[in-house]
């Protein structure tokens, strides 16, 4: 039961995260819709086999990782569930930190490389939790002139550092809060710096570059 709830947590939740805020920016609203593009299928796709996978902290073999994995991007084809992003991206600080961090940290730990899916999903992330309008409480982020609203705990402090760091000291400031991520981030080799080039792409409104474009070495 217990490996079944972390292949679950990882592979089914983990890719969720990863995913929904690149995806929406992509133009998006469902998984269906995403799985239905040959690069966002890809990047799924290989996010979920080839890092992911590997990088499950708790004792799971590569076999059982892959054969859920599958399973679960079959799933993600089926057309009669329409999974929105936007719900998915509820809370979407909070799941990164207990879904997505610990298989990061499981990587450099074991490979001690920049993990390219997960970097771009981590870039993602922050694009999209950007916001750009405040109405009295509420923050809202922008899809090609289009607001969605923020549903995150975390949004206040995201306008703060907007508004008042460059993105490269934005990038810093994020990884290193070891209050929101339990650890500070930028000590994971050339991490920082593939995060903010994925971030550049992303600001630039060029998802598809960032979905193609490897991070430099």
């Amino acid at each position: 039961i217990e490996m079944y709830r972390e292949l679950k947590l990882r592979l089914l939740n983990g890719i969720h995260t990863f995913t929904c805020g690149l995806a929406y920016l992509a133009g998006f609203d469902t998984v269906k819709q995403s799985m239905e593009d040959a690069d966002l299928s890809a990047y799924m796709t290989e996010l979920m086999l080839d890092e992911i996978s590997p990088s499950i902290p708790y004792p799971v073999s590569l076999q059982k990782a892959h054969d859920y994995a599958r399973s679960v991007l079959a799933r993600f084809r089926n057309p009669f569930l329409q999974h929105q992003w936007l719900s998915i991206s509820l809370n979407y600080s909070s799941k990164m930190r207990t879904r997505c961090v610990p298989v990061l940290l499981r990587h450099y730990e074991q490979f001690g490389t920049v993990p390219e899916g997960m970097t771009l999903g981590f870039a993602a992330y922050l694009c999209f939790t950007r916001p750009v309008i405040k109405r009295e409480q509420q923050y809202f982020g922008s899809r090609n002139g289009e607001s969605y609203l923020l549903q995150d705990a975390e949004a206040p402090a995201f306008y703060r550092r907007w508004n008042g760091l460059s993105t490269v000291a934005l990038v810093q400031d994020v990884l290193r809060d070891e209050t929101l991520w339990g650890t500070d981030l930028c000590e994971l080799p050339s991490f920082a710096d593939a995060v903010l080039e994925k971030l550049n792409l992303l600001l630039e409104g060029d998802v598809k570059a960032a979905l193609r474009k490897p991070v430099s070495a």
